[in-house]
């Protein structure tokens, strides 16, 4: 996990800490055209609270994967993500996480499938958990 873990840091470093605002922004792009379902939600929602949203569930979601704590976290994630199952369905999971990985991809000049592979396993624990809860209606 340590190594994963230092390859997403160093990835985050190149991709995300120097403009944040533009890899939030592209990740809307890639996400909205992928899933035009979520383009009702997001065109209600201004910019600055996607990105907001945005960087808390990489918080979120990178603390659940490192650590396997704070599920109080993802608790609130699912709110933002799933809080009408008829807009955000657990197939959403999937495909956020294709389009935070293109996005990645796109704007990390040294991605590789290791890249690719130290985000993955650290989101996907939270993703699962939140995909969880989207298809059941009792918490977890």
């Amino acid at each position: 996990m340590e190594i994963h873990f230092r390859i997403f840091n160093e990835s985050y470093d190149r991709a995300v800490a120097p403009n944040s605002p533009k890899f939030f922004a592209r990740f809307y792009q890639i996400l909205a055209a992928s899933y035009t379902r979520i383009e009702i939600l997001l065109s209600e929602m201004p910019i600055a609270r996607q990105e907001r949203n945005l960087a808390f569930s990489l918080l979120n979601l990178v603390s659940y994967g490192a650590t396997g704590n704070g599920r109080a976290g993802l608790t609130d994630l699912a709110a933002i993500f799933g809080g009408d199952r008829e807009i955000v369905p657990a197939e959403f999971y999937d495909v956020w996480l294709a389009c935070l990985l293109e996005t990645v991809r796109e704007l990390d000049r040294r991605y590789s499938d290791q890249v690719g592979a130290a985000w993955t396993q650290l989101v996907s624990p939270g993703l699962e958990h939140l995909r969880a809860v989207s298809e059941d209606p009792e918490p977890i």
